[in-house]
C-alpha cells in the first residue's frame, strides 16, 4: 500500500447538484425526474418535465449518484435517460479514480459524513463537508483489484436481499389466495364497519424528548418510523426525558396492531403488527392501536393483514383530510367506517400459522442478509480505512 495517497473527494471527481425542479415543472411526459424516494425505494414512480435544462442536470444509465439530504445514500442509475432533482449530487469521476471503486469508497464514507449533518429535521452534508473529506487513493490496477473483490461481496448482498423480499411478497400473496380482495370481496363474507370488529383504538403521546433512542430499561416514544414501512421498528424511538413520567397504559405490547394516522398522503394509514416488544416503549400521538373485539371473532394477524393489503391502501388514503400545507390525518371516526370483510375466526388462525412460519422463514433471509452486509462493511473498512503508513505520516 506504499503508493496509496492522502487526497480528498473533491480533488478526485466533480459533484452536481440537482436542478430546484418545482411542482408546477411536472407532467406526464418528457424526461423522468430523478427524486431521492426514487433512489431509496420508498416510491418507484418517477414524475416528468418537458423543461429545457442545461446539460449538467442530465443523466443516464450507469451515472453514479449520492444523496445528500434527508436520506444519505450511493446508487448507480440504471433506468435510461432522466434529469437530476435537488439534494442529489451527479458524481463525475476524475481520471485519478475508477467509477466503482468511487462507489464503495463514498459508501464507505456515509457513517462518517453522517456526523457532518447539519440540520434537526431535514438532516443533510453541505458541499463543502463533502469536498473536504479525506480519503486514500490507491494507484488504478489496485483499485481495480479491490472492486472484484467488493463486486463479488456485494453480489452476495444483492442476492440475499433479493431472497429477503421474496419471502416477505409471500404473505400478501397468501392473504389474496385465502380469503380474496378485500375490497371487492369475491367470496361474500360478511362485511362490518372497522368500528364494530374493534374494542377501541388507543392513541399516543408525544411529548418533548430526548434526541436519542432509548436503552432497554429506559422508556421512549415511538417515532413515526417505527411503523411507516410496514414493519415494526422498535429502535425508532426518543427517549422519554426523567422529568416526565411514563404512561404504561400506553406501552406497546407484543401481538398489538398500529397504524400511522399522520404522514405524508403516501405513507399515512402504514400498518405494521408487534412481532417483539423490546424495552419500555410507548405509541406516539401520531401513531394509534387498533385492538380487535374477540367476541367478533378477529384475529390481530388478520386484522393487521387486511389492513396492509394492497386492494385496501387507496380506501385508507381516501380517508385522510388536512390542508395543502400540513400533513393528512385520518381520525378515529372515520377509520371506524371501512368496511372490514370477516371470514370465519378458524381461517383467520390458519392464516396466522402460516404467517408464523413464513416469519421464521424472514427471520432467517435476514439474518443471512445482514452477514453478507456484515461481511462487505469489513471489506469496506479493510480497503477504505487509512493504511497504516499512511495514518502514521
Amino acid at each position: 500500500m506504499s503508493d496509496w495517497t492522502k487526497t480528498t473527494l473533491g480533488e478526485i471527481a466533480n459533484f452536481q447538484n440537482g436542478f430546484a425542479f418545482k411542482p408546477e415543472d411536472w407532467g406526464q411526459e418528457g424526461l423522468p425526474i430523478i427524486r431521492i424516494q426514487n433512489l431509496t425505494g420508498t416510491s418507484e414512480a418517477l414524475n416528468k418535465t418537458n423543461r429545457v435544462v442545461p446539460e449538467q442536470y442530465h443523466v443516464d444509465c450507469g451515472d453514479l449518484l449520492f444523496s445528500w439530504s434527508a436520506s444519505l445514500g450511493v446508487f448507480i442509475w440504471d433506468r435510461g435517460e432522466a434529469l437530476l432533482n435537488q439534494h442529489i449530487f451527479k458524481v463525475t469521476p476524475s481520471n485519478r479514480v475508477e467509477r466503482d471503486f468511487l462507489f464503495f469508497l463514498l459508501k464507505s464514507q456515509i457513517v462518517k459524513l453522517l456526523q457532518k449533518t447539519h440540520g434537526s429535521t431535514m438532516r443533510h452534508v453541505t458541499k463543502r463537508d463533502f469536498e473536504r473529506t479525506v480519503i486514500s487513493l490507491p494507484p488504478l490496477p489496485e483499485q481495480r483489484r479491490i472492486v472484484d473483490i467488493l463486486n463479488h461481496a456485494d453480489s452476495i448482498c444483492r442476492l440475499r436481499r433479493q431472497a429477503e423480499q421474496k419471502a416477505s411478497e409471500i404473505i400478501p400473496a397468501l392473504f389474496i389466495e385465502m380469503f380474496g380482495d378485500p375490497v371487492e370481496n369475491p367470496r361474500g363474507w360478511e362485511l362490518r364497519p372497522l368500528g364494530e370488529v374493534l374494542t377501541r383504538i388507543d392513541g399516543g403521546w408525544s411529548p418533548k424528548c430526548g434526541n436519542r433512542p432509548a436503552k432497554e430499561e429506559e422508556w421512549g416514544v415511538l417515532k413515526l418510523s417505527a411503523v411507516t414501512y410496514g414493519n415494526y421498528r422498535p429502535s425508532e424511538n426518543k427517549i422519554l426525558p426523567d422529568t416526565l413520567s411514563p404512561r404504561a397504559e400506553i406501552k406497546v405490547h407484543v401481538g398489538d396492531v398500529l397504524f400511522t394516522r399522520k404522514n405524508t398522503r403516501e405513507l399515512v394509514g402504514a400498518v405494521a403488527y408487534v412481532e417483539e416488544a423490546p424495552g419500555n416503549l410507548m405509541l406516539a400521538d401520531t401513531i394509534f392501536r387498533l385492538v380487535p373485539n374477540e367476541t367478533i371473532k378477529m384475529t390481530p394477524r388478520y386484522l393487521w393483514a387486511v389492513l396492509g393489503s394492497s386492494p385496501m391502501r387507496p380506501t385508507i388514503q381516501a380517508l385522510a383530510t388536512g390542508a395543502a400545507n400540513s400533513m393528512p390525518n385520518i381520525s378515529k371516526a372515520r377509520l371506524k367506517t371501512i368496511p372490514i370483510p370477516l371470514p370465519p375466526v378458524e381461517m383467520q388462525r390458519l392464516f396466522a400459522e402460516r404467517v408464523e412460519a413464513i416469519r421464521a422463514t424472514q427471520a432467517q433471509q435476514t439474518r443471512m442478509a445482514e452477514t453478507a452486509e456484515a461481511t462487505l462493511q469489513a471489506l469496506m473498512a479493510r480497503y477504505f480505512d487509512a493504511p497504516p503508513e499512511l495514518a502514521a505520516a
